[in-house]
């Protein structure tokens, strides 16, 4: 028998509160990643953060209210949302770093890629 779900439960406005940040946030950093070099570091970095501070808080709120079920799933959301930001940062370490190293002049600056000195 399926179980029918209430749109005024904690468990589904907490579902969608972390599928819209996780959502918003990925657009954030996409949008952010044209604008300038730091706006990628800054926006993932803030990012994150929220993305931590909003698990942890659903975590606390279904301690309150007392429901297993929610607490449970609120670890999986804090997992997740801690999984994403690091994914999130350390990607854009990495290009961040690819980039600069591709675009410094001793590396062959301006250049196609077959055409950089070894």
């Amino acid at each position: 028998m399926a179980r029918h779900i209430d749109p005024n439960s904690f468990l589904f406005n907490a579902w969608i509160l972390f599928i819209s940040t996780v959502s918003f946030s990925g657009t954030l950093v996409y949008v952010s990643s044209y604008i300038a070099p730091w706006g990628k570091k800054a926006v993932s970095i803030v990012t994150a953060t929220l993305a931590t501070a909003l698990a942890v808080g659903l975590c606390f709120f279904a301690v309150l209210e007392n429901d297993v079920e929610s607490v449970f799933h609120s670890i999986f959301f804090a997992i997740g949302a801690i999984g994403v930001s690091a994914g999130i940062v350390s990607g854009n370490a990495a290009t961040s770093r690819e980039l600069s190293w591709h675009e410094s002049p001793e590396h062959g600056a301006g250049k196609n890629y077959g055409d950089l000195e070894m």
